[in-house]
């Protein structure tokens, strides 16, 4: 196992897209998680990519694409948890530590920190690992004031938006043909609870 405190932290983004004025009203959220310093410590065992688990299928020893399975959503072979050896689209991990150990005095199979190249670590982007939709309830949007435009209700009703389960579980991602198996299971990781406050209209945030 990598261990959650070494392989990344995740931060949680989140916005509004519309409400709903029905009886009862909801508010849709658009809820999305990201990562970023993504790392993965040069002792950590690693053998997804190796090249020979299955001979007869393709595999690229030992980068590979690394996808994510979490609490909001479903791995996709995108840019979900980027590493930073570059192939194949992607920047990858190196995912066979086993034959292709860190240290690594060329920096060909880990590249931080440089020039000792003893670890794997991120380029720096912050990934989108995935996206979902939760209807909040609200009350039905009202007009107060009289003016014709609603002032109270409906999303404004919603100043915060919070998620308590955050777990990450990585695959390295692999063709699915054939005899040839799919996605390796990596490790799963688990973050503290995350909240984001809202300042929210009655139809919009």
């Amino acid at each position: 196992m990598l261990g959650s405190m070494s392989l990344a932290t995740a931060i949680a983004a989140m916005s509004v897209l519309l409400s709903v004025p029905a009886l009862p009203a909801t508010c849709r959220l658009s809820v999305a998680g990201l990562n970023r310093e993504r790392f993965v410590p040069g002792w950590a065992p690693l053998g997804q990519e190796c090249g020979m688990e299955e001979p007869l299928c393709f595999h690229s020893a030992p980068f590979g694409n690394w996808g994510v399975d979490s609490n909001y959503g479903t791995r996709v072979d995108g840019d979900q948890f980027q590493g930073w050896h570059y192939g194949d689209g992607h920047h990858q991990w190196n995912s066979c530590t086993y034959f292709y150990p860190c240290p690594d005095s060329s920096c060909r199979y880990c590249n931080y920190p440089w020039p000792s190249c003893t670890d794997q670590k991120t380029i720096g982007a912050v990934n989108t690992h995935g996206s979902k939709y939760v209807d909040v309830w609200v009350s039905c949007p009202v007009d107060t004031d009289g003016d014709g435009d609603c002032d109270q209700g409906g999303c404004k009703d919603v100043w915060a938006y919070g998620e308590n389960n955050n777990w990450v579980r990585l695959f390295e991602l692999d063709f699915d043909i054939f005899w040839c198996h799919a996605d390796d299971y990596v490790d799963t990781l688990y973050f503290p609870p995350t909240e984001v406050n809202l300042f929210c209209e009655p139809g919009y945030c």
